[in-house]
C-alpha cells in the first residue's frame, strides 16, 4: 500500500490497520473491487494434515472487509460495505482530479485476512506546476 497508478491490483493480508492506497486521479470514472475467501476448516480424523474420504470442512464465519473511497481531506466519498458478502465494489465519477485514498478495512481481530484488490481510474492529466518535486 502507498502511492499507486491509477490502474492496478494487489493481493495483501490485513491484520489489524486498514490498508490505504493512494492515488492520484482525473476526472472520469473510477471502479474498484475487494474479494477475500471463506476460512474453512478441515475437520481431520486422522491428524495427517490432508483431506481423506468421509473428512469433512467447517466453514468459518466470514470475515467483513469494507472498501472506502475518501478524497484528500479524508471526506469519504464513496463506501461498500456488506457482512454478507465477500466482495465489496465501487463504481462512481471522479468530483474533481486530485488525490484520493482507496481504504480497506475490517473485523480482522482474530485473524489476518488475506485479499485481492483491482481498480481502475482515470489518469490525471495536471501540468505539474502544483506539485513538489517529491510528490506531494
Amino acid at each position: 500500500p502507498g502511492p499507486v497508478p491509477p490502474v492496478g491490483w494487489y493481493t495483501e493480508t490485513l491484520a489489524a490497520a486498514p490498508h490505504t492506497y493512494t492515488l492520484d486521479l482525473g476526472r472520469g470514472f473510477f471502479s474498484a473491487t475487494l474479494v477475500w475467501l471463506r476460512r474453512v476448516d478441515l475437520q481431520d480424523a486422522n491428524g495427517n494434515g490432508q483431506y481423506d474420504p468421509g473428512e469433512s470442512f467447517v466453514a468459518q464465519p466470514l470475515t467483513t472487509l469494507t472498501l472506502e473511497l475518501r478524497d484528500a481531506e479524508n471526506q469519504m466519498i464513496a463506501r461498500s460495505h456488506s457482512p454478507r458478502d465477500n466482495r465489496q465494489h465501487l463504481f462512481l465519477p471522479i468530483p474533481r482530479p486530485g488525490r484520493y485514498r482507496l481504504v480497506v478495512r475490517g473485523d480482522t481481530a482474530s485473524q489476518a485476512q488475506p485479499y485481492a484488490i483491482a481498480w481502475w481510474g482515470p489518469r490525471n492529466r495536471y501540468d505539474g506546476a502544483d506539485v513538489s518535486p517529491s510528490g506531494s
